[in-house]
């Protein structure tokens, strides 16, 4: 399969996995255990604390860049794949900071395919010819 194909399809699946993650995170919140369920509720009345709110605004900053750099992979463009590494840099290890994550099981294994992904994006994007800047010197004849 042509290394294009595979990295169109490759971004347009990590947006329907995102979109089912969503999707999935609202619809099986109420399937969580009642002591899981409870300190959600907690922590949702307690507010963000001053990290949290830095990094939240950290990442509805980087958000839209994010969106830019996956159309640019989609549309083959070698900025979005620097682009897309530098947002995936950034965000993954804020996330450490954000504290204990509470999901269902289905979402957590949509989110683990989300991170899979996004490696085999950054892998074709990459290292394969599906967006090549370089231009190849002209083949030179050797008569042996």
């Amino acid at each position: 399969m042509n290394s294009k194909l595979v990295l169109r399809i490759a971004v347009v699946s990590e947006w329907a996995l995102f979109a089912s993650v969503l999707v999935a995170s609202s619809l099986l919140a109420n399937a969580l255990p009642v002591e899981l369920t409870s300190y959600l509720d907690a922590e949702a009345s307690s507010g963000l604390s001053s990290t949290e709110g830095a990094i939240a605004v950290v990442m509805l900053v980087l958000l839209p860049v994010y969106v830019a750099a996956a159309i640019g992979l989609f549309l083959l463009k070698n900025w979005a794949r620097w682009t897309y590494v530098f947002c995936l840099l950034l965000l993954y290890p804020l996330t450490a900071f954000l504290g204990p994550v509470v999901e269902h099981g289905v979402v957590s294994v949509l989110d683990e395919l989300v991170v899979l992904c996004q490696g085999l994006i950054v892998g074709i994007a990459f290292f394969s010819n599906a967006i090549d800047d370089r231009v190849s010197p002209p083949q030179s004849e050797v008569e042996i």
